[in-house]
């Protein structure tokens, strides 16, 4: 699991979701699955490169591969920044969820369950 992945599991497991329940991984990967196809097409390429990306993120060959598939230059700034733009919408989009009396179980965002008040 790389660097990117990580913070998006950190970003589940702060809003509430529970990393032992497969059923709420499930949809949380599918969250996201959903939510990086919605990007805007250079954040959405890109995004999708690392995350598919083995344990070590390597922005430089990343970048190269990225270039390659545009027919353009592509920096390794310019990448990261494209990926800070899609991590900030999908921690956004993974934080977000409804509010509730705390112990109330309710339905987050992508029908994650989550648990009010955690």
């Amino acid at each position: 699991m790389n660097s990117v992945q990580r913070r998006l599991f950190r970003a589940f497991v702060e809003a509430g979701g529970d990393m032992t329940n497969g059923q709420q991984v499930e949809r949380f990967i599918h969250l996201i699955d959903v939510q990086v196809t919605l990007m805007p097409p250079r954040v959405r390429t890109a995004m999708e490169l690392v995350l598919r990306a083995g344990d070590d993120v390597r922005y430089a060959d990343l970048a190269a591969e990225l270039g390659a598939q545009e027919g353009m230059s592509v920096t390794p700034t310019a990448l990261r920044q494209r990926v800070a733009r899609g991590m900030r919408i999908l921690v956004d989009r993974v934080r977000r969820r409804p509010s509730g009396p705390p112990g109330e179980r309710s339905r987050g965002p992508g029908g994650i369950e989550f648990r009010a008040g955690h």
